[in-house]
């Protein structure tokens, strides 16, 4: 049953602000440590963790909190306008400067009465209560250069106890390049020219170690060949069937 707790504790205000929904139970506090890894760019390393950290105040009083933390070779971007967090579709850009090591998804107080424990909600402006998805932006720095990414976290309900978990994310394999919330990145762009010599296609310099494959239907299964790496343009005869081309990350 959930009440409105009606007394503050001093203590509570200059901590946290803690107030309002509270909610008596027998579950306790979860254990310590990281909840799970995720590996966005599918290196073998994990780009981000996320934790439990507990803070006990004393024999009876712990906080809870849950953060999403990167590791050595990733960053999380915030966006400024909302919380930190990203609506599904907004932008994210590798270039963006607001960039945290941690972000705190959510934090209670648990409180072991001897009736059961009770729990207390962070009112704090900024705290996340109300949502059951959040997306947090991601930049992974590799040896081409920054990427950007995202990570949607969500629970299935907005009880203050129960956790967000990782269940998707996503990265741009091009550098420097932007990805939007929640969706899978733009393919690499080929532009075109008819020069006297045949067609020319031309890439980014970020690509330049792409593969450039090509094929002559698109019907399952397709064959694709590959044309050559190691360079931003080429030249195709305009002469034979039909081709279809596309660059493919070695």
């Amino acid at each position: 049953m959930k009440t409105k707790n009606s007394i503050l504790l001093p203590l509570f205000i200059i901590l946290a602000g803690l107030d309002g929904i509270t909610t008596l139970a027998q579950q306790g506090v979860p254990a310590a440590g990281a909840v799970s890894m995720v590996d966005i760019d599918g290196d073998g390393q994990p780009d981000f963790t996320e934790d439990v950290v507990l803070s006990p105040l004393n024999l009876t009083d712990t906080y809870v909190f849950y953060s999403l933390s990167a590791t050595d070779t990733s960053i999380i971007i915030e966006n400024r306008t909302s919380l930190g967090i990203f609506g599904k579709g907004q932008t994210i850009s590798p270039s963006a400067t607001s960039l945290i090591g941690t972000f705190n998804i959510q934090f209670y107080l648990a409180r072991n009465l001897p009736g059961g424990w009770q729990y207390l909600s962070n009112n704090s402006p900024n705290n996340l209560d109300s949502y059951t998805n959040i997306y947090l932006g991601a930049r992974l720095s590799k040896e081409d250069g920054f990427h950007a990414g995202w990570v949607l976290l969500a629970r299935p309900n907005r009880d203050i106890t129960t956790p967000f978990s990782i269940v998707n994310y996503g990265y741009n394999p091009v550098p420097g390049e932007a990805i939007q919330a929640g969706l899978p990145p733009s393919p690499p762009r080929i532009a075109t020219e008819m020069t006297a010599d045949g067609l020319r296609l031309s890439w980014s310099s970020a690509l330049i170690n792409w593969n450039l494959q090509s094929a002559e239907s698109l019907r399952l299964p397709v064959q694709w060949n590959n044309l050559g790496s190691g360079a931003t343009n080429a030249i195709i005869p305009l002469e034979g069937a039909t081709r279809y081309f596309r660059l493919i990350k070695p």
